[in-house]
């Protein structure tokens, strides 16, 4: 029987653990805001804490930029928070990081969902393709010409740095 499946030391190591979550989410999540993420926690807290940070505005930062936030809110409050072993990919871009603090014997497992940049790459090459189409026949040109337009329109109001009045003006072209 592994430490962690007696019921007291799992009870007891489950009050720990909420007890510390409760002590760093509220700058954890003050952190992660300013860095664009929102964080949720996820799990039962029996054993670790695991938290998902999850790319929420348009400004959202890299994933190592925010893990080092996160670090910092956990070690001010903790003293000290570690990264170890190098963040592994998950599901769907996910991508896992495992941090630890003084005093806790299991981690924090933070996982990150980035940005997404899939959607703008899959727009430009379906633009690439739209561009080629050289048929004679007016409609297939003009379902390209649409296509081109209506890509060019996602892209622009994909890109993190467009303001709100540059997607409004290119919307109304």
């Amino acid at each position: 029987m592994a430490l962690n499946d007696i019921p007291a030391i799992r009870e007891a190591t489950g009050a720990f653990c909420r007890s510390i979550l409760d002590s760093i989410l509220p700058a954890v999540r003050e952190a992660a805001r300013f860095q664009g993420y929102a964080i949720a926690v996820h799990g039962s807290l029996k054993r670790d804490i695991d938290l998902i940070a999850i790319a929420w505005t348009e400004q959202a930062r890299p994933a190592d930029e925010l893990v080092r936030v996160v670090q910092g809110a956990i070690g001010g409050i903790l003293g000290n928070c570690l990264r170890i072993a190098e963040p592994s990919l998950k599901p769907h871009g996910r991508i896992a990081y495992i941090l630890i603090h003084p005093g806790f014997a299991d981690e924090i497992d933070l996982s990150v969902i980035p940005p997404s940049t899939q959607t703008k790459e899959v727009v430009e090459a379906l633009i690439i393709c739209a561009e080629q189409v050289t048929d004679d026949d007016g409609d297939i040109r003009g379902h390209a010409v649409d296509a081109i337009s209506a890509g060019k329109k996602l892209i622009a109001s994909l890109r993190p740095e467009a303001s709100r009045s540059d997607r409004v003006t290119s919307e109304g072209e």
